[in-house]
């Protein structure tokens, strides 16, 4: 649809529908640095061996993440509503890429478009590294405690001493006092 040919009213409910599209994207982006930090908070956490933190930063992470899929399905539908403008399948649209909807926008969209889904990509990028960084740490974590659970627990053997109050102790439960103190 060019502007030239289109009914005014057309061509305002198109910018109506982009104005709320390139907010939306901005929302987005600010969303998606909101759960960067609280991943960076959860890493650092992790590093600590803060349990409180962590799950204070994995809740929070949730919540963020809930938000943005109920946004990011509203993001779907106003691309269906732009295709609709644009006289273009409603389920095409859904799925459209920022480049495909410049491409079919006036001219003067495209570099809000460019520039609010570019931000998005940087940042999401962003999260996707630092969520990388926290599986590897947490894949470390569980391999140390596969070790010590493993060489805490391999055989109880003879008794090798004397707790406080008189008990034998076996040699797993040396091994376990020896790990954790």
């Amino acid at each position: 649809m060019t502007q030239r040919n289109a009914h005014p009213t057309d061509v305002q409910r198109l910018d109506a529908l982009l104005r709320d599209f390139v907010r939306l994207l901005a929302e987005l982006c600010r969303l998606n640095g909101e759960l960067l930090q609280a991943i960076r908070d959860k890493r650092d956490a992790m590093k600590r061996g803060h349990v409180g933190d962590i799950a204070a930063a994995v809740e929070r992470e949730g919540n963020l993440i809930a938000t943005i899929r109920e946004r990011d399905g509203f993001r779907r539908q106003l691309m269906a509503q732009i295709g609709r403008s644009l006289r273009e399948p409603e389920l095409k649209a859904r799925k459209w890429r920022a480049k495909d909807l410049v491409a079919r926008v006036p001219a003067g969209w495209g570099r809000d478009i460019q520039q609010a889904s570019g931000a998005l990509r940087e940042v999401i990028e962003e999260v996707t590294r630092e969520n990388r960084a926290c599986d590897a740490i947490a894949g470390g974590v569980v391999d140390h405690l596969s070790q010590v659970f493993g060489w805490v627990g391999s055989g109880a053997g003879p008794a090798v001493g004397y707790d406080p109050k008189g008990r034998p102790i076996s040699t797993r439960e040396q091994r376990l006092i020896e790990a954790v103190g």
